[in-house]
């Protein structure tokens, strides 16, 4: 049956350096000769094993520069034609160029096609094809060189003597079975059993290999288990050779113990000699310094998303997916503790974060010409919502210029937050918030400038005219109980102040009279 002929991108997903794209199939130096323009010569006259310069293109034009690699079969990896064309490692390019080899004539190729492909033609055996596997995916040397030994045939080779020997036995059985007129030697039950006794040890030696050989590919998951701050967390990084485990004197923060625990536990799954796995766009944790960049994903980042929602921040879902909410979470909680904010979590915004005193979010946090980041542009946001700010002008830039303070100063002059200095203090942030929320419940918000409304109410007042209310104030004449005041006469007591008169002795003074007297 003949083969199709099939293409597919050869490189991880994602940007890089370079991308290949792979074809094979007994059509793909057609396909090749459809997509490929060399600078010289020409895609029939390539010899295998060789490699030209060009450019690829594809209906509607050039897409890149390419650098085409010819493999003629059986001499390739598939064990058949196979063009592969290397070009910029921009995500864009490299579908381009799959899709312009699929219009050529390809089909598009089946998850390990290419080594299903190989191991039917006789290129690889079965082992050797799940080899291939083991070598992809190794993360240290030892991981390494096991599976490019199993790659090579050693694990074939090993099982070579044992098969043979249990082919041989097989086919002296039928040959002695079918054929008992022939002088086919016969077959002892001693003889058979020593055979398989033979080929029982071999296979429990190959076996009893398994284990180390899974604990190599896959690593052994330990507990370091110990009382707080005794290490254990340093004792983790020192046998991953890199940080992967938060060290801070605060107790309990690589693991929380249960109530009734008496000792903390931080698990770690170790694999030998392995390196440390670099990170990539979109699986990994997080680097060997111990930041999380945007894109990662798993356990670290559903912790960092879990730890950000407890303080109140806005994360989102906690899924352990890096996005855009929680780069969001992550700028507001760096600008809270005053760092620059980026595109990652470093390894000493995390231990803020989870020590004790990370700050909670503060939705109504005050702020002031100069700062930016993500809270300026909540502010922002919430300032053009409003009507203060034009988005057309590119003023929502997280930067608090002097756009934004005579926003908010238009702001606070409106709804008569004084002082009105242009500074978004607590007050005006709560004021903006509650409008905010009003505005995305779908009510109105109408500033207090534009509602001179409610004076003709006050006018109509006057009109009411009160006079017969003013008759009762005859009722006055129960102030006639003033005149109880009358016992005020009591006074008179006063009187006994006559007794001054017993000044009246001074009268013995007489007798001075006639010397003073004028009569004389």
């Amino acid at each position: 049956m003949k083969q199709s002929t099939i293409a597919a991108v050869s490189t991880p997903p994602g940007s890089g350096g370079i991308a290949v794209i792979r074809v094979s199939g007994p059509e793909a130096r057609t396909v090749a000769s459809r997509i490929f323009r060399p600078r010289k010569g020409s895609v029939e006259g390539m010899r295998g094993h060789t490699c030209t310069f060009g450019r690829v293109f594809d209906r509607k034009g050039e897409l890149d520069d390419c650098v085409l690699t010819w493999f003629e079969g059986p001499r390739s990896y598939t064990g058949e034609d196979t063009a592969e064309f290397s070009v910029h490692g921009g995500v864009f390019l490299a579908q381009a160029v799959l899709r312009a080899a699929l219009d050529a004539g390809a089909e598009p190729a089946r998850p390990g096609e290419f080594t299903r492909r190989a191991c039917e033609n006789g290129k690889l055996s079965l082992t050797q094809a799940e080899a291939v596997m083991d070598l992809i995916s190794a993360e240290g040397r030892s991981a390494a060189r096991a599976a490019l030994s199993a790659r090579d045939g050693a694990l074939s080779r090993a099982l070579a003597s044992p098969t043979e020997a249990l082919l041989s036995l097989s086919a002296h059985l039928a040959a002695y079975i079918d054929f008992p007129e022939e002088d086919v030697p016969e077959l002892r039950p001693g003889n058979v059993r020593a055979s398989l006794a033979g080929v029982r040890d071999s296979l429990d030696g190959l076996l009893a290999t398994e284990k180390p050989a899974r604990q190599l590919r896959q690593g052994i998951s330990t507990a370091i288990v110990g009382r707080p701050n005794v290490g254990k967390s340093s004792l983790m990084n020192a046998l991953a050779g890199c940080r992967r485990s938060i060290v801070t004197a605060t107790p309990a923060v690589t693991a929380t113990p249960a109530p009734t625990a008496t000792a903390t536990v931080a698990t770690v799954t170790t694999k030998p000699t392995a390196t440390p796995k670099p990170t990539s766009s979109g699986s990994s944790t997080s680097t060997d310094d111990g930041r999380i960049s945007k894109g990662a994903s798993g356990s670290s980042v559903r912790k960092m998303q879990k730890r950000l929602s407890e303080l109140g921040y806005p994360v989102g879902k906690v899924d352990g997916v890096f996005g855009d909410n929680t780069l969001v979470a992550v700028h507001l909680f760096q600008f809270a503790i005053g760092y620059t904010q980026r595109s990652y979590a470093s390894s000493a915004m995390l231990d803020k974060l989870y020590g004790k005193n990370a700050p909670a979010y503060d939705r109504f946090m005050a702020l002031e010409s100069g700062d930016k980041g993500e809270p300026v542009k909540i502010l922002q946001q919430m300032l053009f919502d409003l009507g203060y700010l034009g988005k057309d002008e590119k003023e929502i830039d997280g930067s608090y210029g002097k756009r934004t303070a005579a926003a908010v100063k238009a702001f606070q002059t409106d709804w008569k937050l004084e002082p009105a200095t242009g500074e978004a203090d607590k007050t005006t942030m709560e004021k903006l918030c509650e409008l905010a929320d009003l505005l995305a419940a779908g009510k109105p918000v109408v500033k207090p400038t534009d509602v001179p409304t409610p004076t003709p109410t006050p006018t109509k007042v006057p009109e009411v005219t009160p006079p017969t209310p003013e008759e009762p104030e005859t009722p006055e004449e129960p102030e006639k109980p003033e005149e109880p005041e009358k016992p005020e006469e009591p006074e008179k007591p006063e009187e006994p102040e006559k007794p001054e008169e017993p000044e009246k002795p001074e009268e013995p003074e007489n007798p001075d009279k006639p010397a003073t007297s004028s009569d004389l």
